[in-house]
């Protein structure tokens, strides 16, 4: 994976959480975080499903909630969870949903378990 801001969250969502839920397999989320990152970066008009984005925005969140090397609750890891919620609306996940959508739904539930323990 490319080095970006967010490599921090995503290794704390994958050594962490891989373990009990190996719900999102690190080899098929890298490709989706760096088409999120080239389209973002260019201008060729690369659209990326909103339900791939919510993944991202899922994985952001967990990996944060557990990084030792920030607060408890940080409230990226709020505003990560709520843009993983709004962007699994914007790609419409009750009428059509994706692999990435329901890996996001997967992920919102075991971040709640963990919550609860």
């Amino acid at each position: 994976m490319r080095e970006s801001c967010y490599s921090n969250s995503v290794d704390h969502y994958g050594t962490l959480l891989v373990d009990s839920y190996n719900i999102c397999p690190r080899p098929s989320f890298e490709p989706t975080l760096n088409a999120a990152l080239d389209a973002q970066s260019s201008s060729s008009g690369t659209r990326v499903n909103p339900q791939e984005i919510a993944l991202i925005f899922i994985v952001l969140a967990v990996g944060t909630l557990f990084n030792l090397e920030i607060l408890p609750h940080h409230p990226s890891a709020h505003r990560y969870f709520r843009l993983s919620q709004q962007s699994l609306c914007k790609g419409d996940f009750l009428n059509r949903n994706t692999v990435a959508g329901l890996q996001t739904v997967v992920s919102e539930d075991a971040q709640r378990k963990f919550m609860s323990d």
